[in-house]
């Protein structure tokens, strides 16, 4: 899911290889969707940091609380998904469906 897409209106568009190669593999639908909410993860803690002054502008607590904000709001959004995957092992639908709204690949 591109942040950017949703706050644009725009929806994101599932990746079709993704749906042909791993439909049957919630596992590693739920890598993607990890490794997706960690560069998220990533890019809103530097954004946040380059906000508030940069590095020289934070303290070492004000950087722990702003990485553990994002660190949070990363689990959340990807806790549905990952419960649904990992109870979806022989559940092609709930996989295509996870990667509809999800985009892992995006």
């Amino acid at each position: 899911m591109d942040v950017n897409d949703t706050r644009n209106g725009s929806p994101s568009v599932p990746s079709t290889e993704l749906l042909d190669r791993d439909e049957a593999d919630p596992e590693a639908v739920r890598r993607a969707i990890h490794r997706q909410g960690a560069e998220l993860e990533r890019r809103e803690v530097a954004r946040a940091v380059e906000r508030l002054g940069g590095e020289d502008g934070l303290t070492a607590e004000q950087r722990a609380v702003i990485e553990r904000m994002a660190t949070d709001i990363v689990d959340g959004i990807v806790a549905t998904p990952d419960a649904v995957l990992r109870d979806a092992s022989t559940d092609d639908d709930a996989v295509r469906t996870a990667i509809e709204l999800f985009d892992p690949d995006g």
